[in-house]
């Protein structure tokens, strides 16, 4: 009973509507938003696929990748969005470079931003489904 409540409730939920470099801008300046707004929480991506890989498990793993070059900062973002086998057929559809809309739940957070030489940020989203394909 108690999971279905909250699967209905991430059923209504409004996402969050963003990009990578939205994403990697909000890990840099506030970690509290990112867990506000992100971490376990429906998100809309909208991004140029970099890579569609198997998962190893029979599902696939879309990765979208940005950067940001400032004169005091520069950092790169990854995410990983898990899909289930059955998505395939959508998948397949994708062209190199294309920019795609993608919901799902972001489970993991890595925020490597302290490190001197790489800043980095890799999350992975589960739960993830292609809402649109650029035409």
């Amino acid at each position: 009973m108690f999971s279905s409540l909250m699967l209905a409730a991430v059923l209504v939920a409004v996402p969050t509507r963003t990009t990578p470099v939205e994403v990697l801008a909000v890990c840099r300046f506030n970690a509290a938003l990112a867990d506000e707004t992100l971490m376990h929480h429906l998100v809309e991506l909208t991004a140029v696929v970099t890579e569609i890989e198997r998962d190893g498990i029979g599902g696939y793993i879309v990765r979208l990748d940005a950067e940001a070059h400032e004169s005091d900062f520069i950092g790169r973002v990854e995410i990983h969005c898990h899909f289930v086998g059955t998505a395939r057929p959508a998948l397949a559809g994708i062209k190199p470079g294309e920019a795609v809309t993608i919901r799902g739940v972001p489970r993991e957070l890595r925020d490597h931003l302290s490190f001197p030489l790489d800043k980095n940020v890799r999350i992975k989203m589960k739960d993830c489904e292609l809402l649109v394909a650029a035409p």
